[in-house]
This record gives structure tokens, C-alpha cells and sequence, in this order.
């Protein structure tokens, strides 16, 4: 007989522990066998959990029928049941038939609880279940309704389901936090739908942007395997490739013969995305990107933030020369300068700098200090609108006019047009291609992954940026004028411009508004 639920059924629910002892009172329906059965969480499910509890803030990045979703409606409903005054919980999902099977969840946990446990409902209807006691309500939205539905509710708790396929992500996301408050509980849950989004932005950015990140591979979930039958009839023996992914992750064979099945059926891209082993991985390219996975493949990914990036600690810069990519911009705010530094010896990715808030002027003076410190051999300046600034400027400054990189035949400086761009974009690709390139800072790897093929040019996408591939590349065009074997390092160092009476009192007897080797 439905009742209210005393202070003590409450208090016994409403700890930590509370949660699982609710879990073994929660039933789900079994398609396999075609009933409700007891929900039995899996260890993935059982982790997911305790991170909810545990955090207001959490993006979920999982493959595709592995239980989030259930686990997380159990968690809001469970908060709703324990609450203690009109505690608002809402889920959104993408479409209308999502949020309903999802909100059906909910009401399959709040029927299904024995009857000692039993709450009495009022106002129940198809987006909403309300406890007559508390009044505390769990409410279904869509994402296509204004505002994603939810502008005219204070909720304390919300799941956005399939977010990375909202349109307008980060309105939704924007009014959501309002929703929610400081406080209020927001879990997004989802599979990715390709790079460059905001939904892989909180992945990636996690934890450093106050998000708390769940990811389970495909490989953790058993149902994901299948008889082996590599070898036999018509089935080719495991590729090379195989044999390394295997190898990385310790699988077993009848798991790597479902992977190859489902990547037939699926496609690699589709794949990666539903199915990944890593959440970069989720991210893959689609044949609207400029780069495929293979081109990306093996990179070790190094995790950086801010102006400067390094794939070496600072100190070691010293030990290399260097060549540098440049590519200018306003400095107010909009597109970025960035540096990219590229060592002669290795052929490998240094130091990245990135700034949208620097004006030419002062960058030429932040160019000639890296210059008199490390060992410069050539430096290749985008001279386009802004980079004729910042080339004008360092030559009246005295530079070395041999480091400045000209075209061999004409003499003149670089110019960035649809032919142009395509040759530094096809140097870069083919050092990724030819495994040439062993380590990148993330921020160059997210630009790479998100460039698309569109048109006779790639081009980052709408609200995105290529200001560091753009410096990478010219880095390597300049690359290409450096003889492999390194010179005698007197003759690599910057020439007398250093040590010439007007960079001096640019540089010294005043302090410099940057520090050159702070990370």
C-alpha cells in the first residue's frame, strides 16, 4: 500500500550507502529474456556510481549499451525518493522518444519498489512523476523545446542524455548550469558525434574545468565478444594492427574478432566513436576531416594549457636547434598568434606559443627574446597583413636577415594563399604519415583532429581555430631549408643583431613583461 516515507526510512536511504541499498530494491526489463528482472549493476556502473555521488559536475563518455543511462536515472531517482522537500530532477535528451524512455526508467524504479516501500503519486503524467508527500518531482524535457525546456524550472538536479547531439550545445549547457545553480547536481551522459564540439571540450578539459570525467572502454563490458574464428574459412588471420592493439590492451582473441565484426558492420569511424578504447580515440576523425585516425595514430599526447606548451621541460631547450613557424594575427582578441619551435636535430614539435590578446608590436620584441635564447637556424613568418608588422619590425630591429626564410627562387617572404597553405598542410600531414612526429602537445592534436576537408583548402570549423597547425606547418616548410646534418653551432646562433646597441636597449635595463621559460 503506497505511504509516505517516515524520517527513518528516509535517513536509512539517504547516506551514501543508501543509494546501493536502494539499487537492490531497483528492477529493470530483461530483453534477453523478456521481463523485469533485479538490477544487477555491473563494476562499470558500480564506479559511475560513486563517482555521481561523490560530484555535482560529471561527463559521462561511454560506449554504447553499457548501462550509464540506467545507473544514472537510478541515482536521480533515488535522489528524488530521499529528498526531503520539492526537489525538482529533470532529465533532457535529445529526441522526445529518448527522454520518454528514459523517463520511463523512472517510473519503472518508483513502481517497482515492494509495498512497504511504496509512495503515494500525485500529478503523475508522461513528463512528469510527483510524490504527494514531498512534492518532489522528476520531469522529462527534449532538447529541440525552447531553450532545451528548461528555462522556466529551478531544478536541484539535471542529466543531459545524448548531448553531444544537441544543436547549440553551449546555450544548452549555458542555461542548464542556470538551472542548476552552483550547488545542483548536472550529469551529461552520451556517446561522441565527432570532434570539435563542446561536449569533447568538457571531456578532454577534465578535471581542470571543475568537471569530474567517467569513461569505460569497450573492452571493460563481457557481452562485448564473439567466437574466434580467425584463420578459419574465408576469415583472415589477425592484421599486424591487430596484433598491437591486442598486445596494448591485453584482449583476448574472441574480443578482438568482435571488434572486427563490428568495425565491418559499422565502419572504423563509427566505431571509434560508439565503441572506443579511450576517450581521445572517441574523437575520431569522419570523412568530412581533413586528417584520417591512421594519420594520428601513435602520437603521444602531451596535456598542456595557456600561452606556452612544451613537449620538453624548458631547460632542455638549450640543447637543440631549432626552427620556428609564425603566424600573426591582430591581437585583439580574435584569431591567435602562435609559435611553433621544431628541433633540427629530431625533426619533433618543442614549444608551442598562442596568444589572442598580443599585439605585433610587442610580439616582435616576445620573437627577438626567444631568438638571443635558444638556437635559432630559420624562422618562417606568415607576412600576410599582420606578419609584415612583425617582419618589418625585428628587421629594423637588426635581425640576421639568413634567418628570415625567403623562397629560394623569388627571394621573397611568405605568403599565405589557397596554394601556399596546401603546401604547408601536405608537409605537416606527411610527418604525421610517416610517423615522424612521436610527441604533440593536445591543444595542436584537438586543432589537427577537427580540421575539415572542405572545399580546396582545409579549414578549421565554424568558432574553432588552426593557428597552431598553421604555425606547425610553416615550421616544417621552414624545416626543409635547414641541411639535416646540423652545422657547427657558432655559425647556428643568432648573428650580430644581438649583440647590436638598439635590440639591447629593447632588452635590457627594463623588466620584460613575460618570462620566457615558465611553463
Amino acid at each position: 500500500m503506497a505511504h509516505s516515507w517516515s524520517a527513518e526510512i528516509i535517513e536509512e536511504f539517504g547516506g551514501d550507502d543508501g543509494f546501493f541499498k536502494f539499487l537492490k530494491f531497483c528492477t529493470v526489463f530483461s530483453k534477453e529474456l523478456g521481463k523485469t528482472v533485479p538490477f544487477v549493476p555491473t563494476a562499470a556502473q558500480v564506479r559511475l556510481a560513486r563517482l555521481l555521488l561523490g560530484n555535482n559536475r560529471v561527463v559521462i563518455l561511454k560506449a554504447r549499451q553499457i548501462g550509464a543511462s540506467t545507473i544514472v536515472r537510478a541515482f536521480f531517482t533515488w535522489r528524488t525518493l530521499v529528498a526531503r522537500e520539492p526537489h525538482v530532477s529533470g532529465i533532457m535528451s535529445y529526441t522526445h522518444e529518448s527522454s520518454q524512455f528514459l523517463h520511463g526508467l523512472d517510473k519503472g524504479f518508483v513502481e517497482g519498489l515492494p509495498a512497504a516501500l511504496a509512495r503515494k503519486l500525485d500529478n503523475s503524467t508522461a513528463r512528469t512523476i510527483k510524490l504527494r508527500d514531498t512534492g518532489a518531482s522528476l520531469r522529462a524535457f527534449t532538447s529541440g523545446m525552447k531553450g532545451g525546456g528548461t528555462r522556466s524550472f529551478a531544478m536541484g538536479s539535471l542529466h543531459l542524455s545524448e548531448f553531444a547531439h544537441f544543436e547549440g550545445q553551449d546555450e544548452v549547457l549555458s542555461n542548464a548550469v542556470s538551472t542548476v545553480g552552483d550547488t545542483g547536481t548536472l550529469v551529461i551522459e552520451t556517446t561522441a558525434n565527432g570532434p570539435g564540439d563542446k561536449y569533447q571540450e568538457l571531456v578532454l578539459g577534465a578535471p581542470n574545468n571543475g568537471w569530474a570525467l567517467f569513461f569505460s572502454p569497450w573492452f571493460e563490458h563481457p557481452a562485448y565478444t564473439k567466437s574466434t574464428r580467425f584463420g578459419l574459412s574465408n576469415v583472415a588471420p589477425m592484421t599486424q594492427e591487430e596484433k598491437i592493439v591486442q598486445k596494448r590492451w591485453g584482449l583476448t582473441k574472441d574480443q578482438m574478432y568482435w571488434r572486427r565484426s563490428m568495425m565491418h558492420s559499422l565502419g572504423a569511424y563509427k566505431f571509434c566513436q560508439e565503441y572506443p578504447a579511450t576517450p581521445l580515440e572517441a574523437f575520431v576523425s569522419s570523412s568530412k576531416t581533413w586528417l584520417q585516425p591512421s594519420d594520428l595514430e601513435g602520437l603521444e599526447v602531451v596535456k598542456g594549457a595557456g600561452r606556452e606548451l612544451w613537449t620538453i621541460p624548458p631547460l632542455e631547450m638549450e640543447d637543440h636547434e631549432v626552427v620556428l613557424g609564425v603566424d600573426v594575427a591582430s591581437g585583439v582578441g580574435q584569431d591567435y598568434t602562435a609559435l611553433t619551435a621544431v628541433s633540427v636535430e629530431t625533426g619533433q614539435p618543442l614549444f608551442h606559443w598562442h596568444c589572442n590578446e598580443e599585439s605585433p608590436g610587442r610580439f616582435s620584441e616576445r620573437l627577438l627574446a626567444w631568438c638571443e635564447e635558444w638556437n635559432v637556424r630559420s624562422i618562417l613568418i606568415e607576412s600576410n597583413s599582420h606578419g609584415a608588422v612583425v617582419l618589418s619590425r625585428i628587421r629594423d630591429l637588426g635581425i640576421d636577415k639568413r634567418l628570415l626564410w625567403t623562397d629560394a627562387e623569388t627571394g621573397r617572404d611568405w605568403t599565405t594563399n589557397k596554394f601556399t597553405k596546401m603546401r604547408l598542410l601536405e608537409e605537416l600531414r606527411t610527418k604525421l604519415q610517416n610517423g615522424a612526429i612521436g610527441r604533440m602537445v593536445e591543444p595542436l592534436y584537438l586543432e589537427l583532429q577537427q580540421m575539415r576537408a572542405d572545399g580546396s583548402s582545409p579549414r578549421a570549423p565554424k568558432g574553432k581555430h588552426d593557428d597552431l597547425v598553421i604555425a606547425t606547418g610553416l615550421a616544417y616548410v621552414a624545416l626543409l631549408s635547414v641541411p639535416c646534418a646540423p652545422p657547427n653551432r657558432a655559425h647556428g646562433r643568432m648573428g650580430d643583431w644581438i649583440k647590436s646597441q638598439r635590440v639591447s636597449k629593447i632588452l635590457s635595463g627594463r623588466r620584460l613583461p613575460w618570462a620566457t621559460r615558465e611553463i
